[in-house]
């Protein structure tokens, strides 16, 4: 069984500054973007070249502690199986 890259996620609190540098200064072509209502938070996929794609969550307030689940971090990294 072969894995390659599939996405990264991250959660972050300026997501206009997030945004801005991921599609205007890298390049990044933008898959989706939704706004979670509900949540009131933004959703961003930008494609990565060469496949794969980030997976961005805006949260506002994010706690300063690394050990809670909304803590502004490196989410996690995916792979996807290509057999």
């Amino acid at each position: 069984m072969n894995f390659d890259f599939h996405h990264v996620a991250f959660i972050v609190s300026d997501y206009k500054v997030f945004k801005q540098f991921h599609t205007e200064t890298l390049g990044f072509e933008m898959i989706l973007e939704t706004y979670r209502e509900k949540r009131q938070s933004w959703k961003l996929d930008p494609k990565i070249q060469g496949g794969g794609r980030l997976e961005v969550f805006s949260v506002s307030n994010t706690p300063g502690r690394l050990a809670r689940l909304e803590a502004c971090e490196l989410r996690h990294l995916a792979f996807r199986s290509s057999q």
